[in-house]
């Protein structure tokens, strides 16, 4: 048995920690294997040390298109640019590129208001904008990733007559783009020096909500 100690709503707090070695201290009798258990007070520590880790480390990226006009994207477009693209529509709201050869998502597209699409929305209503994310921690080799994701909103603002911009509606050049990626390599070493692994099971763990 195990316990997380941190993801992305942040540390275990000693009161879980405790609830946790009451059930296997319970457990462990029934069971052939030996049961030892630090002190909650240093697990309750060591939670706070890695959930501080984790929040230095943490990293998303998201890269907006909007429309050059004022105008706004019809659901029906989108959908259709999206699925183009290699989108497919999840149950969370997102459209997800997901990776054929391990079902891995490698970047998602949401709406720039937040709000979840469905089939319905989809049908009858448009979107001011959207954003591409890339989650880092969770992506295997995210410098590649971060290539192929400005490569789709490239083609997507093109196609859906948008222009690509940060969160603060400046315009992505070239130049900008290239000090995301420098951003995005940066992390991805510190995530292995910290022997957690882009896209690993433990780095899908610790970067989960």
């Amino acid at each position: 048995a195990c316990l997380l100690l941190a993801d992305r709503n942040g540390a275990a707090s000693r009161a879980q920690i405790e609830a946790f070695h009451r059930v296997v201290a319970e457990l462990a009798p029934t069971l052939p294997a030996a049961w030892l258990a630090a002190p909650a007070d240093e697990e309750a520590a060591r939670a706070e040390e890695l959930d501080r880790l984790c929040a230095e480390l943490d990293m998303q990226i998201g890269l907006t298109i909007q429309k050059t006009d004022g105008t706004t994207i019809p659901g029906t477009r989108l959908r259709g640019v999206a699925e183009a693209a290699g989108f497919r529509l999840a149950p969370n709201g997102r459209f997800e590129w997901v990776q054929e050869e391990n079902g891995a998502v490698l970047y998602s597209l949401q709406s720039v208001r937040g709000e979840p699409f469905t089939a319905e929305s989809l049908r009858i209503a448009a979107v001011p904008g959207v954003v591409l994310v890339l989650d880092v921690p969770r992506v295997g080799d995210p410098p590649r990733a971060f290539d192929q994701l400005k490569l789709a909103a490239k083609r997507m603002a093109h196609t859906l007559g948008g222009d690509l911009v940060d969160d603060n509606q400046r315009p992505l050049t070239d130049t900008a783009l290239a000090a995301i990626r420098a951003q995005v390599v940066s992390a991805s070493e510190l995530l292995v020096r910290a022997q957690i692994e882009p896209g690993s099971p433990r780095a899908h763990k610790l970067f989960s909500a």
